[in-house]
C-alpha cells in the first residue's frame, strides 16, 4: 500500500514538473516575440491629452514608440473617429517610417484622398498594392 502511494506521488510530481516546464517555455517564447521593436526615422506626432483613453488607449500611444501597428491604429482613430485626416496622415507616415505595411499605406492613401491630394495618394495606393494589400 505504501509503495503504491509513493508511486502515485512520484507520478504526480513528474507530471507537475513537465507542465511547469511547458509553461516556462511558452512564456519565454511570448517574450521573444514581444521583443521585436522598430526604430522610427520620423518623430512621433503630438497628441492632445484629452484624446487619450477616449479615442485610443494610453498603452497604444506607449507601444507606438517602437511598433508600427499601434501607431497606425492611432492614425485610424484620427481618421475615422475625429475626421482629422491631416493628423491621421502624420501617424501613418510615422508608422511607415518604422516599416512599410500594406494596410498602413492603404489608410494613408485614403486620408490623402479625403484631403484631395490625389497625386500623393496615388503613390501610397501603389505602395499598398505592391505590399499585397
Amino acid at each position: 500500500m505504501k509503495v503504491k502511494t509513493i508511486i502515485n506521488i512520484l507520478i504526480i510530481a513528474i507530471i507537475s514538473l513537465n507542465l511547469t516546464a511547458c509553461e516556462d517555455n511558452k512564456s519565454s517564447n511570448n517574450t521573444k516575440e514581444k521583443e521585436i521593436k522598430f526604430t522610427p526615422s520620423l518623430p512621433m506626432p503630438d497628441v492632445k491629452e484629452e484624446y487619450i483613453n477616449k479615442y485610443f488607449k494610453l498603452s497604444q500611444l506607449s507601444n507606438a514608440k517602437k511598433d508600427p501597428v499601434p501607431a497606425m491604429k492611432i492614425g485610424y482613430a484620427y481618421s475615422e473617429k475625429l475626421h482629422d485626416y491631416e493628423k491621421a496622415l502624420e501617424w501613418y507616415k510615422y508608422a511607415d517610417s518604422m516599416i512599410a505595411l500594406g494596410e498602413n499605406s492603404y489608410f494613408a492613401c485614403y486620408a490623402l484622398q479625403k484631403l484631395k491630394r490625389y497625386d500623393e495618394a496615388i503613390s501610397w495606393c501603389k505602395k499598398a498594392i505592391d505590399l499585397k494589400w
